[in-house]
């Protein structure tokens, strides 16, 4: 897969990067990151297709633990070359997101409150839409099944809920 030379990526390119089959090449286990209260998921990526590692295609997927119940607030991302491709943002109601990019799109220039899903722009990384309807009270293991789906991604092992005993984490917290 070839790409354009500009520090940005097309659309097109980054249409190509989601659409093509791959799979994670770790298994899902969840590791305290040590400078915040935070569980993470890091893996390249493999192009099922061709059986090698995709170049420069990270997942990550992130989840806070904090010492107050809250609704569970997550993220699950796509990365390459260090710029966020695609997300999905289950964040806490009310908290906005104000895009500054995605000129053209139906929400450019507008704060979306609540969950959201990052999709790349004509001008890069940064432009929202809510969550779709059907994902408003979805479970973290539904919002990975729809990211899964929309990238293309098949896990390396079975989904593990960060705070699952059987993701090995449990005992970090």
């Amino acid at each position: 897969m070839t790409f354009s030379k500009g520090l940005t990526l097309t659309v097109s390119e980054v249409e190509s990067l989601l659409h093509t089959p791959k799979s994670t090449v770790a298994p899902m286990l969840w590791n305290k990151q040590a400078h915040r209260n935070t569980l993470e998921y890091t893996t390249p990526l493999v192009d099922t297709e061709l059986d090698e590692q995709m170049e420069s295609l990270i997942l990550r997927a992130t989840y806070p633990v904090l010492p107050a119940e809250l609704p569970a607030h997550f993220s699950f991302s796509l990365f390459f070359n260090n710029q966020r491709i695609y997300a999905i943002d289950k964040v806490l109601p009310g908290k906005g997101h104000r895009n500054n990019k995605g000129k053209g799109r139906p929400f450019y220039q507008q704060t979306i409150f609540g969950s959201h899903v990052h999709s790349w722009s004509g001008d890069g990384y940064g432009y929202a839409e809510p969550l779709p309807s059907q994902l408003s009270g979805a479970t973290h293991e539904e919002c990975w099944q729809y990211f899964a789906g929309k990238t293309k991604i098949e896990l390396n092992g079975n989904y593990r809920h960060p705070l699952d005993e059987d993701s090995g984490q449990i005992q970090l917290l």
